[in-house]
């Protein structure tokens, strides 16, 4: 668990859910309350880890404040795994479980 960062929290975190690891678990939620910025070890994740990981920084925080991070990091995700372009906002609201009323117009400008 010591060994968990921005390059593997990804694939740590779905193994955790698959496994029902706590102790994997609380160091991928601890990582992603520092923030999403994680580039690399987003091929191939699936959804619940992506729901997870989103989730846990929305919970941290107003969701106004977190979207932005959210939502780039699910844009991210996506990319890396192709195919998933042109995913509809609804879909993307499903998986960020929240409003995207809520982010800001600036922020939406920026990340859309």
């Amino acid at each position: 668990a010591d060994e968990i960062d921005t390059q593997n929290v990804c694939a740590a975190c779905e193994f955790a859910l698959l496994s029902m690891d706590f102790g994997i678990l609380t160091p991928c939620i601890h990582r992603a309350s520092r923030g999403l910025g994680m580039r690399e070890g987003l091929r191939g994740v699936g959804v619940a880890a992506v729901e997870c990981l989103v989730a846990y920084r929305l919970g941290q925080m107003k969701p106004s404040r977190g979207a932005k991070d959210a939502f780039l990091f699910v844009q991210r995700w996506f990319a890396a795994n192709q195919g998933l372009k042109g995913c509809s906002l609804e879909a993307v609201q499903k998986i960020l479980k929240f409003d995207m009323s809520m982010v800001s117009a600036k922020d939406l400008t920026e990340i859309v």
